[in-house]
């Protein structure tokens, strides 16, 4: 049992090693939106799709070595608690990784909320701007064609 949990904890660093990357991609696409970048904005995401689908090998793979362990179906908690009552001295390093795998998790879904955030108002903002331009909407004096007074058909111009 001792061999197969140190074998889960180099796992678990390569799980860890993934996520601190996503953690970075999704700074840098953060940062892309900032910029108005849309280059780098493309690219950010194919990397972030990329790295989800190794995320989902990873965590099957976790699920399977979990289960190999005889922790299947078990939270983080409870394999821990059982952990301790085998008396695994592993129980620390454990503990310490899987907080590290929360905290990380915690910090991609808060600046992935924050970038979508921005990325629909940015989106509004575009749309709202688009319908200006056209004339869509507007009461005001100015649009894509110019004065409303010098648009055809206006009655200045009907006038003379």
């Amino acid at each position: 049992m001792n061999g197969k949990i140190k074998e889960f904890i180099v796992f678990l660093e390569q799980y860890e090693q993934q996520l601190d990357d996503m953690l970075l991609q999704e700074k840098d696409k953060r940062e892309a939106l900032l910029g108005s970048d849309p280059k780098k904005i493309e690219t950010v995401l194919q990397q972030q799709q990329a790295a989800m689908m190794k995320l989902k090998n990873l965590e099957q793979k976790r699920m399977d070595m979990q289960d190999e362990l005889g922790f299947a179906d078990m939270s983080a908690e409870e394999m821990l608690e059982a952990l301790e009552k085998q008396g695994c001295e592993e129980v620390g390093k454990l503990r310490s990784m899987f907080k590290n795998l929360r905290d990380t998790v915690i910090q991609i879904r808060e600046l992935n909320k924050i970038s979508t955030e921005f990325a629909k108002k940015n989106l509004k903002f575009i749309e709202l701007m688009a319908q200006q331009d056209s004339g869509e909407g507007s009461d005001g004096v100015y649009g894509a064609q110019g004065s409303k007074e010098t648009r055809p058909g206006h009655t200045l111009e009907k006038m003379i």
